[in-house]
């Protein structure tokens, strides 16, 4: 009888070249919630892995896991809303900051996370910031969105 072939949703985001590791595999396995893996897990998991968070979201796609609970707030947590809301009031500083970084509107996660960690703020307020400002955040280090 013939091997079944992968039929994750997300195989076309897979580079042609992607050989999974079966014991990655097995890792990421052991770290589901509920079926999905949580954000800041597939973060510890991708250190403990020695890989980066690109090649674990290949992973993640490979074993047609979703991600959950962004850290960021903008999708996975309850009832599938975002955390991050509209802010009433704004830092001068982190608003700068946002402005300058972003390109044409848009904001990597990356940035956010750099910025989350320069201005001494949660994840999710800087994504409120730039929810705020008009600014798409883009580019999950996961590959998620």
């Amino acid at each position: 009888m013939a091997k079944a072939k992968n039929m994750s949703r997300f195989k076309n985001k897979l580079p042609m070249d992607f050989i999974p590791d079966k014991t990655i595999c097995i890792q990421i396995r052991t770290r589901l919630n509920s079926g999905k893996l949580p954000c800041a897990t597939a973060f510890r998991l991708a250190e403990e892995l020695g890989i980066n968070e690109n090649e674990l979201g290949y992973y993640a796609d490979h074993l047609d896991i979703r991600l959950e609970k962004c850290q960021i707030g903008l999708f996975g947590h309850d009832k599938n809303t975002k955390l991050i809301k509209h802010l009433d009031v704004l830092d001068n500083a982190l608003e700068q900051a946002v402005l300058t970084a972003a390109t044409n509107g848009v904001i990597r996660c990356e940035q956010v996370f750099d910025m989350a960690k320069r201005f001494g703020l949660s994840l999710v307020m800087v994504g409120s910031a730039c929810e705020t400002l008009g600014i798409k955040i883009k580019h999950c280090r996961f590959g998620a969105f």
